[in-house]
């Protein structure tokens, strides 16, 4: 049996993914991020969600949503984000620096 849990069900959850999978492959981690449009490619990645991304590796996933609220909206999934930035095959790039 497989158990969804959707966080920001009723808005923003403050949490570091929007939905968790439980099921057959134990728990699995979904970041939803959307935009109304079809070329926006960037999109902001908190520190937080990018340390759980690191942490969970393989069982992380993004969930981008092209033409949101359109009639043909659009998914691209993205598993494994830190490891495909790692291969070169996306890019990130941090906007804060701490010392």
């Amino acid at each position: 049996m497989t158990e969804v849990v959707w966080l920001s069900e009723d808005g923003e959850s403050g949490g570091h993914y929007d939905i968790k999978i439980i099921g057959g492959k134990g728990e699995e981690f979904i970041e939803v991020k959307s935009t109304g449009g079809e070329e926006k490619r960037w999109f902001d990645v908190s520190i937080e969600q990018w340390k759980l991304m690191r942490e969970k590796g393989n069982k992380f996933y993004i969930y981008r949503v092209y033409g949101a609220g359109t009639s043909k909206p659009r998914l691209e999934k993205i598993h494994d984000p830190v490891k495909l930035w790692k291969e070169g095959y996306i890019d990130a790039h941090p906007i804060r620096i701490r010392i």
